[in-house]
């Protein structure tokens, strides 16, 4: 009698006795009516032995359903990922460029603002790779630290303007982004930074226009275009 062939009941009990979490997910990947009866019990088991880290994973592949019912099954929506990185579902979810994620996951309580061991956040790194507008915006719009500066780490604003990117650099200022912040022991402000980078004319155009002082010296005593 094939396996699949089966009570509901009796494969939920064979499921029970599987105790390794990988290798009841294999169990179910061998057959869809076997994980149609056993994924709940495998959401539910992730949750119970380390608080849901199959939500980072989901975060990455743009899985929403994955993501929901791991909430659904007690999940912890800022569970960190069992690696080295402890990135978390919110990170890994800016990194591969899935808004609609992102999206989930700050509606339902994600910290805008953790950082992985790295000391690297959401907002910092959707400003600084080629990540959609609307990501930088979400973060923004769900209280990101638009200023927020770790270690040796570069302000949100810094980021975007050195990924030349200036519909990020409109949208940090329009929100709030120090335009006098310094980035480095030089002391280089955005718009040496932006210079340095042979940043977009229109990136120059909008710090100008934001204020922002065309001859202040940076550390060495060097002016944005000398």
């Amino acid at each position: 009698m094939p396996l699949d062939s089966f009570p509901p009941e009796i494969i939920s009990i064979i499921g029970n006795h599987i105790t390794s979490i990988n290798d009841l997910f294999n169990f179910l990947q061998s057959n869809r009516r076997l994980y149609n009866v056993l994924i709940n019990s495998l959401y539910r088991r992730n949750t119970k032995a380390d608080g849901g880290s199959a939500l980072v994973w989901y975060a990455s592949q743009g899985n929403e359903t994955g993501i929901r019912s791991m909430l659904a099954a007690g999940g912890n929506i800022n569970i960190r990922e069992p690696k080295q990185a402890q990135s978390t579902a919110l990170m890994e979810a800016v990194r591969h460029n899935h808004t609609s994620i992102v999206k989930v996951l700050l509606e339902n309580g994600a910290l805008p603002d953790a950082a992985d061991l790295h000391s690297r956040r959401p907002l910092t790194l959707s400003t600084s790779a080629r990540s959609e507008v609307a990501i930088t915006k979400l973060l923004l719009d769900h209280g990101a630290n638009i200023n927020l500066v770790a270690f040796d780490k570069r302000a949100p604003l810094v980021e975007a303007i050195r990924s030349n990117q200036d519909a990020k650099v409109r949208l940090l200022l329009d929100h709030g982004a120090d335009i006098h912040i310094t980035h480095s022991r030089d002391a280089m402000s955005p718009l040496h930074v932006a210079a340095a980078r042979n940043a977009k004319p229109a990136i120059i155009k909008v710090l100008v226009d934001a204020g922002i002082y065309v001859d202040a010296p940076d550390g060495r005593g060097r002016s944005p275009f000398k």
